[in-house]
């Protein structure tokens, strides 16, 4: 009776106004169940997504602990070769600063020992000059008196 009235408001049969609603109820209820359809496939979309994606944070995760780890051991292996290294370096300076210190004291020694032969020589040579300015003045006066001869 409802659906005569109506259809006497509009101007159509009150049977036509009944099949109008009913199609429109059928097309409501396959929208919404097409909604909810469409609803669940992306729902199972997303899941399938968020699946994907944690899979690919896993491996990028895996991966990065690996890097980590590599970057460790290298830092490691740098580590004790430089370690390594620096000993070595400290070893052939010591050696270095031994053998210097060496050559120099051996260096030090022999010029204190030229400079004291060369004092001794000197000491020789202002004796023999002596000597000889003593001779020059002795030849002088036997000279002299050799000169001076008186008749």
């Amino acid at each position: 009776m409802a659906m005569e009235r109506i259809g006497e408001i509009i101007g159509v049969p009150g049977g036509v106004a009944l099949a109008v609603a009913l199609v429109a109820f059928a097309l409501l209820v396959a929208f919404l169940w097409r909604a909810s359809h469409a609803g669940r496939r992306a729902e199972e979309q997303a899941a399938s997504q968020s699946a994907e994606l944690e899979t690919r944070i896993g491996a990028l995760l895996a991966a990065q602990s690996e890097m980590t780890g590599r970057i460790a051991t290298m830092s490691a292996l740098l580590g004790s070769g430089q370690a390594e290294m620096s000993q070595a370096l400290s070893q052939r300076l010591d050696g270095m600063t031994d053998r210097l210190n060496n050559s120099m004291g051996e260096a030090t020694k022999n010029t204190h020992d030229n400079l004291k032969s060369l004092h001794e020589r000197l000491a020789v040579l202002d004796a023999a000059q002596k000597n000889i300015s003593d001779l020059t003045g002795q030849v002088t006066t036997v000279s002299g008196i050799l000169a001076n001869k008186q008749p």
